[in-house]
């Protein structure tokens, strides 16, 4: 959404946003960036979005901290959607148009995310006490979830849209598969009889550096896992009483791993259904031969692959993401796929490049995919991510008792102890873990070098090719030298193709 990397927005997990931490590399600072649909608002178009578009609370109120104000909502022209409109319309009120629910439907009510992502449900010990245990999958009620309402949103407030004199940009964030997974039944037993796929490899990468595995708290704390109650047969049927934690060499039960996998392809069935829904709006208003759709994800997400659970690392599961881009006016696009490395941080040139918008102003830091949705040549060195560890913190100190289990969510970017650097070339994945000095890495103190062979990556699967770090293989000395000059020099200083 800034069009800038972690290094310059500053943000590396929800401490803090760009508009408050973000200097460029052109000294210019967050609260001074135009952000990607500010910049289509400045451009004269009617920007709405509801849902998980910027992180809740990162920036403030969604970059709308104060819609009544001048300049007080940067990003858009509407005010943020977060109420739960069932019929909408769309009412001028001078520079901030806002769009106002009406009628009877537009009260229901629907369960919010952060009850989606922490629910509790009743369930009897042995002992016959009734708790309150932390499933990681459940039936959703009679409410209606937090993505069933963005759907609802997003169709009713895409017809108030589609009759302005103006065009517009229109985002929708939606939560799931975001665990845990509290979805209608008809989700949940989606998969309950259907083969899923089976990590190929269910440990830690041969040779991989202590610091690169991260023990997911989220999967520790449920009770089908490790959390509460999670000793207790009744309360635990899936694990049978068994308490387990996320560790590199013991990998969990295929039963477990099996619901945990079942309810992730449950939510994304059902986030899939609600996407429909508004792509159907879209073909329905008869705006999809003139409006650019794009779909992609924040992050990738282990289940179980490489002894892994969750989003916080820097292997191929966490940081390859789906990325679609459908342009009406680019027909020989349609139904294709590319092998090419492209970055979500391409996105807003993308998009400004497309409908003609000037950004010339901003110091972007990715680069416009127009050229390779056109068929033209594409020259990119490497894709680039990057994650703190906070090692050793008092979270080690309880079970499954490791150092990497402390995501560094809401500690203070001064307070990490590491920050992993990673680059995906066409045929390798380098990756580094240097000491983090408070502000930046010590390239001089490197406690994890990892190397991984994609050579015969064709894309089907993302779990087999990171199964040996051979960073230390003497054959490969010249290419760790290269790659390593490639990922320290940064995204912003490379051009060539490297392979």
């Amino acid at each position: 959404m800034s069009g800038r990397r972690p290094d310059s927005t500053r943000v590396y997990n929800f401490k803090t946003s760009f508009r408050e931490s973000g200097v460029d590399a052109s000294g210019k600072p967050g609260s001074e960036w135009v952000a990607l649909p500010q910049a289509f608002k400045q451009a004269g178009y009617l920007t709405v979005g509801m849902g998980k578009l910027y992180h809740p609370g990162h920036p403030n109120n969604n970059d709308c901290s104060h819609p009544e104000a001048a300049g007080g909502c940067p990003s858009w022209t509407t005010t943020f959607n977060t109420t739960a409109p069932a019929n909408v319309t769309l009412e001028n009120h001078g520079e901030h148009p806002v769009l106002t629910c009406i009628g009877a439907d537009c009260q229901f009510r629907y369960v919010n995310p952060d009850a989606q992502i922490f629910f509790k449900e009743n369930r009897t010990l042995v002992n016959g006490t009734t708790v309150e245990a932390q499933p990681a999958c459940a039936a959703l009620a009679d409410d209606k979830s937090t993505d069933e309402w963005l759907a609802d949103a997003a169709v009713t407030t895409l017809r108030a849209v589609a009759g302005a004199s103006t065009p517009f940009f229109f985002g929708v964030g939606f939560h799931k598969p975001h665990p845990f997974w509290q979805l209608p039944q008809r989700f949940q037993d989606a998969y309950a009889d259907l083969p899923l796929p089976r990590a190929e490899a269910r440990t830690a990468p041969k040779d991989a550096p202590d610091v690169a595995f991260y023990s997911c708290d989220a999967i520790n704390s449920r009770t089908d896992v490790g959390g509460p109650y999670c000793d207790d047969a009744s309360a635990n049927p899936i694990g049978g009483g068994a308490c387990r934690y996320v560790v590199p060499e013991d990998p969990m039960p295929d039963a477990l791993t099996r619901y945990i996998r079942a309810g992730y392809a449950g939510g994304i069935t059902w986030t899939d259904s609600q996407v429909g829904r508004v792509l159907d709006e879209l073909s329905a208003l008869g705006l999809d031969d003139s409006t650019v759709t794009v779909m992609w994800a924040d992050h990738g997400w282990a289940l179980g692959e490489l002894g892994m659970y969750c989003k916080m690392a820097n292997y191929e599961l966490q940081t390859r993401v789906p990325l679609m881009i459908r342009v009406p006016w680019l027909p020989q696009t349609m139904g294709t796929s590319t092998a090419a490395l492209a970055e979500l941080v391409d996105l807003y040139p993308t998009l400004a490049d497309l409908a003609g918008v000037d950004v010339s102003s901003e110091a972007l830091e990715g680069r416009s995919l127009v050229p390779l949705l056109r068929g033209e040549a594409w020259d990119r060195a490497a894709a680039y991510s990057q994650y703190p560890r906070c090692v050793n913190t008092s979270m080690a100190r309880e079970p499954p008792y490791l150092g990497t289990r402390d995501p560094c969510n809401q500690v203070p970017a001064d307070e990490f102890t590491h920050m992993g650097h990673s680059i995906r070339t066409a045929e390798w994945r380098y990756t580094e873990w240097p000491r983090w000095t408070g502000a930046a890495p010590d390239w001089t103190r490197i406690d994890g070098v990892e190397l991984y062979d994609h050579r015969d990556d064709d894309g089907g699967r993302f779990d087999s090719h990171e199964l040996v770090n051979v960073a230390g293989d003497p054959q490969h000395a010249a290419l760790v030298k290269r790659l390593r000059a490639l990922l320290r020099a940064g995204p912003l200083a490379t051009s060539a193709r490297v392979s």
